[in-house]
């Protein structure tokens, strides 16, 4: 009988540590979900609402707003921040940023509230960049010609980057970074493959001159 009463109490003892285990676990998941949400870049604008406005004025003039909105086969969507002119830069949605050219550009949000330095490929302007990175612009094309501008394209502000090294990283190319990833020179031109055409035809812009009689 006191044995009984002992595993009685040991269950009544269990469940009510399982149920305090129980709760302390739910206490702390759901403290780490409103944490996490508090962590999320919060937007003034979400492209929920960026995307509502383009298909609703088209919805209703059958006009796609050719400065903020473009008209693509799913239907009329927001621009990306980048390929909007800054006059019509919607601010609750983009930001404005020092373009490479030294002109404002419309860009995207950067929430960098938790950072303390720019990282690698961060194009935010208001933290500097870490040790050992520098900010830099610059695109190479594949025939080895640089943009430094980068207009209306997600290049066109500066990016942090590890220049100086003396290794040709991520992010670099000979525009940005020539310390690391050398000049262009000729030799690097791609070569362009000869067409031979079929017999009896002539080669596109060649002349073919009459044989003598």
């Amino acid at each position: 009988m006191p044995r009984t009463s002992e595993t009685g109490r040991s269950s009544a003892l269990m469940f009510i540590f399982n149920n305090i285990v129980r709760k302390r676990s739910i206490f702390f998941v759901t403290l780490g979900i409103a944490a996490t949400f508090l962590l999320l870049p919060s937007f003034v604008f979400p492209d929920t609402n960026f995307s509502k406005y383009c298909s609703d004025a088209y919805e209703k003039d059958q006009q796609c707003p050719s400065d903020v909105c473009r008209l693509k086969p799913e239907g009329c969507v927001p621009k990306p921040c980048y390929a909007i002119d800054v006059a019509s830069c919607p601010k609750d949605y983009c930001d404005i940023l020092k373009g490479c050219s030294g002109k404002k550009v419309c860009y995207d949000k950067i929430d960098d509230s938790l950072l303390m330095c720019g990282g690698l490929a961060y194009e935010g302007q208001t933290l500097e960049c870490c040790e050992g990175f520098v900010k830099r612009c610059g695109i190479e094309f594949y025939d080895g010609s640089c943009d430094m501008e980068g207009k209306n394209t997600s290049e066109s502000v500066a990016a942090c980057i590890p220049c100086g090294n003396g290794i040709c990283n991520q992010f670099e190319n000979r525009c940005n970074c020539p310390e690391d990833c050398g000049q262009f020179e000729l030799k690097d031109r791609p070569k362009q493959k000869k067409v031979i055409p079929a017999v009896g035809e002539p080669s596109k812009g060649l002349t073919v001159q009459p044989k003598n009689p």
